[in-house]
């Protein structure tokens, strides 16, 4: 009986990195992400003193982390704090005005714990559902889903989007990755009717 594999990428099925979301790799995208990589490169300094302070200040600046009507979610990215702070808000008056100056607390990497994190939103339900035409084009037997975010993302997408197409699959194990992104691997198969083995003898 012949048996039909498949492989397709299945990365951000349902959410991605909102800079990701702007036409194409636009120029705007690439420079925030080379802002992010410049960024998380200078965090990881030993000490955040002179030029690399000032970087560090001036990158932040650009992205409003100084100002508190920008809400998180409609920058870029954020910084996660898990223990220690990277930087605070210093607001002074100036005459009728209020000026606010960023001013890092942390003085090196050792002083806190954190990182980058890039904001991300919904994708548009077209892509997702045209994923799922694709893989119920190949009408794999066994299909392989690479760069898999989790376990719950794999069992929505089998649930809500391959189901609403008629190419869910009664099976699926997910198996943990080695990438330092946090992606894993999946593997869908419909159930095994029948299972025969040929043996060579003599």
């Amino acid at each position: 009986m012949p048996l039909r594999l498949a492989t397709f990428n299945a990365n951000n099925l349902f959410r991605r990195p909102k800079v990701f979301q702007l036409e194409g790799l636009s120029a705007q995208a690439a420079k925030v992400l080379n802002d992010v990589q410049k960024l998380e490169q200078l965090l990881t300094k030993t000490s955040y003193s002179g030029s690399t302070g000032t970087a560090i200040v001036n990158l932040l600046k650009k992205y409003e982390f100084d100002n508190s009507r920008v809400f998180p979610e409609n920058r870029w990215f954020h910084i996660n704090e898990v223990r220690g702070k990277l930087f605070r808000v210093k607001r002074a008056r100036v005459g009728a005005n209020s000026k606010a100056e960023i001013e890092l607390v942390a003085t090196g990497r050792s002083d806190w714990m954190g990182w980058l994190e890039l904001i991300r939103e919904n994708v548009n339900a077209v892509s997702t559902d045209n994923t799922a035409r694709v893989i119920q084009a190949v009408n794999a037997d066994v299909l392989c889903l690479v760069e898999v975010e989790d376990r719950h993302t794999l069992d929505r997408f089998d649930r809500m989007t391959l189901k609403k197409f008629k190419a869910s699959f009664r099976h699926n194990l997910l198996i943990d990755g080695n990438d330092p992104r946090g992606i894993d691997i999946g593997f869908r198969a419909y159930a095994a009717k029948c299972m025969r083995c040929s043996v060579e003898v003599g």
